[in-house]
């Protein structure tokens, strides 16, 4: 239908000539309007279209990196926790060592102890009268020198 036959329709309708025109010019102008939005959603559908690949490269690439970052956790986790245990086994082992030695050193002491008291003992009743003799009896006793 041409626009002089939409005027005319509106005329018959009831609206003014100047009414008619106005109208059909605005419904000219939605048609073209109408055109133009039909083209832009064309052009988005393209550019969906074309972004889909990237996208989904997108969303593998992060996949991936979510897996390579989970399996470099696990990676530092096993590393960590066979470093904690190695090192609670030594400090286990050195914590036996100096406890050996704190034994060790608590019997050597308290043998000495003993040896000195008892050559103490011996010196005050006067079993010693020689100064180098006393002297030596006492590196002996204290298990400094040989007979």
């Amino acid at each position: 239908m041409s626009s002089i036959d939409t005027i005319n329709q509106f005329e018959k309708a009831g609206f003014t000539k100047k009414q008619a025109e106005l109208q059909v010019r605005t419904m000219d102008d939605l048609k073209k309007s109408l055109a133009t939005t039909n083209d832009i959603e064309f052009l988005l559908k393209d550019i969906d279209r074309k972004l889909e690949p990237i996208k989904r490269d997108i969303s593998t690439l992060r996949h991936e990196m979510n897996y390579r970052f989970d399996t470099m956790d696990a990676k530092f986790e096993t590393k960590l926790n066979a470093m904690d245990t190695k090192f609670n086994g030594r400090l286990e082992v050195m914590n036996a060592k100096i406890d050996s030695l704190d034994t060790m050193f608590e019997t050597k002491f308290s043998a000495l102890d003993t040896r000195f008291d008892l050559l103490t003992v011996k010196i005050d009743n006067g079993h010693f009268k020689n100064s180098i003799y006393t002297a030596s009896v006492f590196l002996i006793m204290l298990g400094l020198a040989k007979y």
